[in-house]
């Protein structure tokens, strides 16, 4: 069988994946966009190789990249190895916002914009302080609200 039989039992989108394979195999950048008719894709295809070699080539690549990706992957217990601190001693910015009565989005944004004043009070993780300082960050929350 020759490539054009070969070529005619794909779809288009086959034949796209397909040419930009024998593109980057020649030495190109690969297409973005499929604008080709079925015909300009067989022919540039032709144009550049053999068409079951590069597509199997192509297939065979993007086989062997999932199983690298997947031999590289964290394990989904990898948060878990991680020794969290203890929530008897931390609270979140969230927690305490609505403690207060006050919406979490509201102060979660004062406490992005005054970031270097809160970040001696946060622990390891984003938004989580120490109870110890609860009465300060409680303080700047309150600060420049009206009281109600």
């Amino acid at each position: 069988m020759n490539n054009v039989d070969n070529v005619s039992r794909v779809s288009n989108a086959e034949l796209f994946a397909t040419l930009n394979a024998a593109r980057v195999v020649a030495g190109m950048s690969p297409l973005t966009a499929n604008k080709l008719s079925r015909a300009s894709l067989e022919a540039a295809i032709a144009k550049l190789g053999d068409a079951a070699t590069i597509n199997s080539n192509a297939k065979r690549d993007r086989a062997a990249k999932r199983a690298n990706d997947a031999a590289h992957k964290p394990s989904p217990n990898v948060a878990a190895d991680v020794a969290a601190p203890s929530t008897a001693d931390t609270f979140t910015l969230a927690k305490l916002a609505r403690e207060l009565g006050i919406s979490p989005k509201i102060v979660r944004a004062k406490a992005r914009r005054n970031a270097a004043k809160l970040a001696p009070l946060m622990t390891a993780e984003k938004h989580v302080y120490r109870m110890a300082d609860r009465a300060a960050i409680v303080a700047f929350i309150m600060a420049g609200r009206a009281a109600s």
